[in-house]
């Protein structure tokens, strides 16, 4: 999975995956970079909610794994 970062790629965000039922799949720091990959080849086939933030903006996007 490919996570673009905009604007204010190089302040540190943090990111949460979650599953469909609210427990966290995966966490982490995002580096100072544009572009970051996660690792999803562990995690089932499923719906997933992917939250990214920086500390003051919040932005969730849903993820579907296949």
């Amino acid at each position: 999975l490919n996570v673009v970062l905009t604007g204010k790629a190089l302040q540190l965000h943090t990111y949460k995956l979650m599953d469909i039922s609210g427990r966290e799949v995966s966490s982490g720091n995002l580096s100072g970079e544009s572009i970051t990959t996660l690792d999803t080849y562990q995690i089932e086939k499923g719906v997933y909610l992917l939250s990214i933030t920086d500390g003051t903006q919040t932005v969730n996007k849903k993820i579907i794994r296949m």
